[in-house]
């Protein structure tokens, strides 16, 4: 598809918008040739087959309805721009609403010959921070295509039938449409002509050939022979080239050549060596979420791979990501106790006090797991962030417990242990609450931009 054509897209897309409420969208830009998230986005992708609409919605006080509501009317408004198969797949993941009018009839005037053109329509809200993987992303690797796809193809249906699951799609997308040449060797021979030959004809003729060049003033212009502009786009052309064979003499190519129409290929994917092929779906994330439909999806992956040995399968996107992210988080927490307790071995001059100090940290999880068990939220990555901020304020609050308490024992060894717990506690009261008081207040101001940042990419997408 030519970037023209391309951009006639962007403009049907863009005149849809301007359909919904004014109070809803701030401004709208879009670019053909082009998909890209930012200046520094991993997965940008850029060829004339390419374009993509932004839109920078209102803050969400400020209009009724949420972004997943939009998005679905703006699916129904230009569902007519995508092929059958696609135009079915975008309305299976719109929600039931006997009132709207499927497939919308409105077309904008100069683009109805766009209808049912459109190979696909990817609609997704922009997330804060650096780019990362899609919600769902099924990772395939092995040997023939055709068998990836065939696998592809079975998780596809299994995604479909997850509420909330929408934009389902693969990563293998066919190239542009293209001509092949297959040589009917037998005939090349005979005729004296050698495949080299085939291919500088056709390339001359298409491409053009540089037998010379002239100068004007200080610079120095090629001179390209090849087809007139009226015949080297078209794929007639080929039957008017001719092929020089070993003695001198004009062979047509079409008695040489048989020519067949095909698509090309955008890019072979690898990983660890193999070939890839990615299924990838958003989400609606008023319904479910990126964690529910990885785990399950789980257990499927073990039941449709049993059927293809050789082939593998792992879930990847964003619950790599996360994945990854964890499993960093795990190696830092443990260096961190491994430090923590060194510096407090080195501090107290004990091997047994420091355990005592880190031996508190267990028990403010007790507080951390009821509040989200309460609120009804999972533990993310950002909350176990969270905990690991807590477990420094706690340590730092058993050092002053532990080492007055020390203080008291080396002043009274005497003293009964609980009579020392219960003087340090009394007394370092204060300087425990202000401790922990002033961390709080600290941390404040950071939520309140991250709710801020929060609100203003979910207004984006």
């Amino acid at each position: 598809t030519p970037l023209e054509q391309m951009d006639r897209y962007t403009v049907a897309v863009t005149r849809a918008l301007q359909r919904l409420p004014k109070e809803e969208i701030e401004h709208v830009t879009s670019r053909a040739g082009i998909i890209q998230q930012n200046s520094t986005d991993p997965f940008t992708r850029r060829g004339y087959n390419y374009a993509q609409v932004m839109v920078y919605l209102t803050p969400e006080n400020k209009r009724e309805r949420t972004e997943g509501e939009i998005i679905d009317q703006l699916r129904d408004e230009i569902s007519w721009l995508l092929n059958e198969e696609k135009r079915k797949q975008m309305e299976a993941a719109l929600p039931e609403d006997p009132e709207r009018k499927r497939y919308n009839a409105y077309k904008p005037q100069g683009s109805e010959d766009l209808a049912g053109l459109l190979r696909n329509l990817d609609i997704e809200v922009l997330r804060g921070g650096p780019p990362v993987g899609k919600p769902v992303a099924i990772e395939i690797t092995g040997k023939e295509y055709d068998r990836l796809e065939e696998i592809g193809e079975r998780f596809k249906a299994v995604l479909a039938t997850y509420e909330g699951v929408k934009d389902i799609d693969d990563d293998h997308e066919p190239g542009k449409e293209e001509v092949r040449l297959f040589i009917n060797e037998a005939v090349a021979a005979r005729a004296g002509v050698s495949v080299q030959s085939v291919a500088l004809a056709v390339n001359t003729a298409l491409s053009g050939a540089r037998p010379t060049s002239i100068k004007q003033g200080t610079e120095e212009i090629d001179i390209r022979v090849r087809f007139h502009d009226a015949h080297y786009k078209k794929t007639e052309a080929l039957n008017r080239i001719k092929v020089l064979n070993r003695t001198g003499q004009l062979i047509p190519l079409k008695r040489l050549v048989r020519f067949d129409r095909g698509e090309g290929v955008v890019a072979l994917n690898h990983l660890d060596a193999k070939r890839l092929v990615t299924v990838t779906a958003n989400l609606d994330e008023t319904v479910t979420s990126s964690a529910e439909v990885n785990r399950q999806i789980s257990p499927k992956l073990r039941e449709i791979m049993a059927a293809y040995p050789g082939y593998q399968a792992r879930l990847g996107g964003e619950n790599k990501d996360t994945e990854e992210s964890m499993a960093s988080l795990r190696n830092a927490f443990a260096v961190g106790l491994i430090i923590n307790f060194m510096v407090l071995a080195s501090l107290f001059r004990s091997i047994l006090l420091p355990f005592a100090v880190l031996f508190a940290i267990p028990f403010s999880l007790i507080g951390v797991l009821l509040a989200f068990l309460l609120h009804g939220e999972p533990l993310s990555f950002i909350s176990l962030l969270g905990v690991v901020g807590l477990s420094g304020v706690v340590v730092n609050d058993s050092i002053v417990l532990i080492d007055f308490a020390n203080t008291i024992v080396q002043e009274d060894p005497e003293m009964p242990l609980d009579e020392v717990a219960l003087q340090a506690g009394s007394m370092r009261l204060r300087a425990v609450m202000l401790t922990t008081l002033t961390t709080v207040l600290g941390l404040l101001p950071t939520r309140s931009e991250e709710r801020r940042v929060g609100k203003e990419c979910r207004s984006r997408w």
